[in-house]
C-alpha cells in the first residue's frame, strides 16, 4: 500500500511541477519573447513543447500579438510558426496556426468565424492561449464575443475545481 501512495504522490508532484513550469515560462515570455532572435525563440518553443499545449499556444500568441514597441518582420514570425508546426501534433494546431498566421499578416477574422473558432477551442479545457488568439483575431466592435469568452473561461475554471 505504501508503494502505491508513493507512486501517487510522485504523479501529483509531477503535475504540480508541470503547472509551475508553465507559469514560469509564461512569465518569461509575456511581452518579452526575444522576437527578433530566431534561435532564442526556437529554444522557448522547444521548452514549451515539453511543458504543455497551453505553453506552446502561448508562444504562438506572443508571435501573433507582438508588442507595438517591437519591430519584427512578418517573414521571421511566419518562419517561427512554421517551426512550431513542424515539432508537435494536436487537433487544435491547424486552427490555431491558421488564425495566428492571419493575424501576423494583418488579416482580420470575422466575428462569426472567431466565435466558431472559440467554440472549437472550448472543447479542449484549459487552452487559454488558444482561446486568446481566437478572441483577439477579430475586431468585435459590439462586444459579441466577450460574453462567449467569459462563459468559456468560467466553464473551464468551474470544471477544474
Amino acid at each position: 500500500m505504501e508503494s502505491r501512495y508513493t507512486v501517487a504522490a510522485f504523479f501529483v508532484d509531477c503535475i504540480v511541477m508541470q503547472s509551475d513550469r508553465e507559469k514560469i515560462l509564461l512569465e518569461e515570455i509575456d511581452c518579452k519573447l526575444p522576437y527578433s532572435d530566431k534561435d532564442a525563440c526556437m529554444h522557448f518553443i522547444d521548452r514549451a513543447v515539453l511543458i504543455s499545449l497551453n505553453a506552446v499556444f502561448a508562444i504562438v500568441e506572443e508571435l501573433c500579438r507582438i508588442p507595438s514597441r517591437q519591430s519584427v518582420s512578418e517573414i521571421q514570425l511566419i518562419s517561427l510558426l512554421d517551426y512550431v508546426d513542424s515539432i508537435f501534433e494536436h487537433p487544435l494546431k491547424p486552427l490555431v496556426l491558421n488564425v495566428a498566421s492571419k493575424m501576423i499578416r494583418g488579416e482580420e477574422v470575422s466575428v462569426a468565424d472567431a466565435k466558431a473558432n472559440m467554440n472549437v477551442v472550448k472543447n479542449i479545457s484549459g487552452q487559454f492561449a488558444a482561446l486568446n488568439i481566437m478572441y483577439f483575431s477579430c475586431d468585435d466592435e459590439t462586444g459579441e464575443i466577450e460574453t462567449l469568452y467569459q462563459d468559456i473561461v468560467s466553464d473551464w475554471n468551474y470544471n477544474n475545481h
